[in-house]
């Protein structure tokens, strides 16, 4: 997969063009190991995350990676690189941020990695003590909170709309 991943990023096609090219080839890499070799390539900027846009590798990353154990892989995979670069801040137009939870919100942002990937990746302690996961789940923190507050709203809504829906409406009703 490794040399999959390389030739996909050599190849210097984006978007759905990287996709199709993707799709002929003989061993088709895993969204882990596209993520690696992005993270890895020699034009990988760590103040710049617009590889991780749907015009760029985002789209070949979703289309990589659909289920839940992936998407947590590929968080594992940023994590790594993280703590390998001892885990740095970097600057952004909102201030100076750590890189981890600049890559995470761009993760999501990109409708790479879905909230419920995020939190079995804080809850999983599998990997509590191995590739800096307390140093990662302490810099993601306000991210993941941020998080947690979304889903909370979603599920409200769907609750509320659930309400709604088992509600008689008086007007088509009638006088029954």
């Amino acid at each position: 997969f490794t040399n999959a991943a390389q030739e996909a990023v050599q190849s210097k096609l984006y978007g759905s063009d990287l996709i199709k090219y993707i799709e002929k080839m003989d061993v088709v890499p895993t969204g882990k190991w596209l993520v690696i070799a992005l993270l890895t390539s020699t034009d990988y900027n760590n103040n710049d995350t617009s590889f991780l846009a749907n015009d760029k590798y985002g789209k070949a990353i979703q289309m990589l990676s659909q289920s839940q154990s992936e998407q947590v892989e590929i968080l594992y995979v940023i994590q790594n690189h993280c703590n390998s670069l001892k885990f740095p801040k970097v600057e952004t137009l909102k201030g100076s941020r750590y890189l981890i939870e600049v890559l995470f919100q761009s993760l999501y942002e990109n409708d790479l990695i879905d909230i419920e990937s995020f939190l079995m990746w804080v809850e999983d302690e599998t990997h509590n003590a191995i590739l800096g996961k307390p140093k990662a789940i302490i810099q993601t923190n306000s991210f993941m909170e941020f998080l947690k507050s979304e889903l909370e709203y979603v599920d409200e809504n769907e609750e509320n709309l659930e309400e709604e829906e088992e509600e008689p409406d008086d007007k088509l009703m009638g006088n029954y």
